[in-house]
């Protein structure tokens, strides 16, 4: 009888162990379990993530792919260049030159200013500004320097980008305000109101022409450089023959007739700057006389 509670009592404790021994593998299981999904559910995201940071850049750069490439802003630049050149002969380098200039004109260039100076014995020069397209800039600018000796050749360029995008902002921003306030002009139904509307409307309209007007001479300056050319001639200008005896006296003829015109001319006005002292010191001049005349007679 004893043994038999002995050994039901060993199965009892064998059967609780191996209980325990399941219910610890159980859990080792699950545990291991979860660890891979949560291992699987980790690595899945990143895998789908290296294509997003493969296209960010590209999304960067054109945020709307359906609007086509991301374009390249256009710099605007002012280029102005100054060349000084020693000629032999002043007139054949301007000859030359003006047909340079006229193929600037023909691209859509333009003589701005032209000047000789220079007499007798002295050295002449030739100045002249010529506003040049972009695509004939470089190649006029050699072309002038070949016209003789080089002296002297500056260039400068100035980005005026950002004032001129500025520019284009402001006045963008003056049209849609004037869009408004004529939409708004078309609803107003009282007087006053209207009245105030086309105050603000014409103030509006005011400051688009002024910015319209800025960004066109941008433009232009933008469009065309300025080169501004000096033509110095090395030897001391003579003319070509020496004037004639006739043509002599005729030139102190001439020169004798405009100083008599302009002794007649000085005389006449001096003649009207004391016309009012001759009146008054006439008015006066009679009392005094007969001032005079009647003392004398008393005496």
């Amino acid at each position: 009888m004893g043994l038999m509670i002995v050994h039901r009592g060993n199965d009892f404790l064998s059967r609780q162990l191996n209980m325990q021994i399941g219910i610890r593998a159980s859990q080792l299981g699950l545990l291991l379990l979860l660890a891979a999904g949560g291992c699987g559910a980790n690595s899945a995201p990143r895998r789908d993530m290296e294509p997003e940071r493969r296209v960010a850049p590209q999304q960067a750069a054109n945020p709307n792919p359906a609007d086509g490439p991301a374009t390249a802003v256009e710099r605007k630049i002012i280029y102005t260049s100054q060349i000084d050149v020693v000629v032999d002969d002043l007139d054949a380098a301007q000859k030359r030159l003006q047909e340079l200039v006229t193929q600037v004109q023909a691209a859509g260039g333009y003589l701005g200013r032209q000047e000789i100076s220079g007499s007798k014995g002295y050295q002449r020069q030739s100045s002249w500004t010529v506003r040049v397209p972009l695509a004939k800039f470089d190649g006029f600018v050699a072309a002038v320097e070949s016209l003789g000796e080089l002296q002297r050749h500056t260039r400068e360029a100035q980005d005026v980008t950002d004032a001129y995008a500025d520019l284009e902002a402001r006045l963008r921003n003056k049209q849609a305000s004037e869009k408004r306030l004529l939409s708004h002009l078309d609803k107003t139904g009282e007087l006053k109101d209207t009245l105030e509307v086309e105050r603000e409307l014409s103030r509006v309209r005011g400051e688009v022409e002024q910015l319209q007007g800025q960004l066109n001479l941008m433009k232009n300056k933008t469009d065309l450089a300025t080169v501004l050319i000096t033509l110095h001639e090395r030897v001391s200008y003579q003319p070509p023959t020496a004037p004639r005896f006739s043509t002599e006296i005729s030139r102190a003829f001439d020169a004798s007739i405009r100083q008599l015109v302009q002794f007649g001319q000085a005389l006449v006005l001096l003649l009207v700057i004391l016309s009012p002292w001759l009146l008054v010191g006439a008015i006066a001049f009679f009392p005094i006389r007969l001032l005079l005349k009647s003392r004398s007679r008393r005496s």
